[in-house]
């Protein structure tokens, strides 16, 4: 396997297996190597590698050890702290729009987000007392294509009490642990109107056509939420 594979590897292995109070030795590190099929990798070519990646900040090494050097993944590298992973994970917990599964699907990125040590003591640590969970399987796949037809400026077709309506949807918002959808539509008189709508009341929700050129104001959007945010649409 050629240099930059085992170099990717070897970052990935101690992203997954260690932190700055867990290294690991270079026994160790050759045994994961091997486990991953690489050929028994030479001293000298092992410390070429670390100091590769200790070069572009990714990894610290402990030298004091002598051949039994001990290196690992810099937390500064990683993209939470794992107090900010705990906050996360509980907001998640807190949103009773997910089922239980979907859950515990998005807890279990969070806490990978951390490596190994730090996913374990997550997973040891964090308690839900939210059983007021959704039983909507197709909540989530919603609310992707909501997302989706936002960022790709496009409408939504949906069914809202058993009426299939079209509208164009300009932000999402979170109320009360809800979800509510700002949309843009076109009265009978052509005119653009602003309205909100729970999330969860609409269904079947997939992406249209382009929004075409129905504009908005984002300072004007602003206002329009926090004065109709209390009375959205049922």
């Amino acid at each position: 396997m050629g240099n930059k594979l085992r170099l990717i590897t070897i970052l990935e292995i101690l992203k997954e297996k260690t932190d700055n109070n867990h290294p690991m030795a270079k026994s160790e590190l050759e045994k994961e190597l091997q486990a991953k099929g690489f050929e028994k990798v030479d001293r000298r070519v092992l410390y070429d590698d670390i100091k590769i990646l200790q070069a572009h900040g990714d990894v610290g090494v402990d030298m004091r050890r002598g051949a039994m050097f001990k290196c690992w993944a810099l937390d500064e590298k990683r993209s939470f702290t794992v107090s900010e992973m705990i906050i996360l994970a509980n907001a998640i917990q807190e949103l009773h729009i997910l089922t239980q599964k979907k859950t515990c699907d998005l807890i279990e990125k969070i806490v990978l987000l951390g490596g190994g040590h730090c996913a374990q003591f997550l997973r040891d640590n964090l308690i839900d007392f939210n059983d007021k969970k959704s039983e909507d399987e197709d909540f989530y796949e919603n609310f992707q294509n909501i997302t989706k037809a936002i960022v790709e400026k496009k409408k939504v077709k949906f069914k809202h009490k058993g009426v299939e309506i079209e509208i164009v949807p300009i932000s999402l918002v979170l109320k009360q642990g809800k979800y509510i959808v700002l949309y843009k539509y076109v009265n009978e008189s052509g005119e653009n109107r602003e309205q909100l709508l729970w999330l969860n009341s609409m269904k079947e929700v997939e992406i249209g056509g382009e929004s075409g050129q129905i504009c908005f104001d984002n300072e004007k959007i602003k206002e329009y939420v926090i004065s109709k945010i209390e009375q959205p649409k049922k």
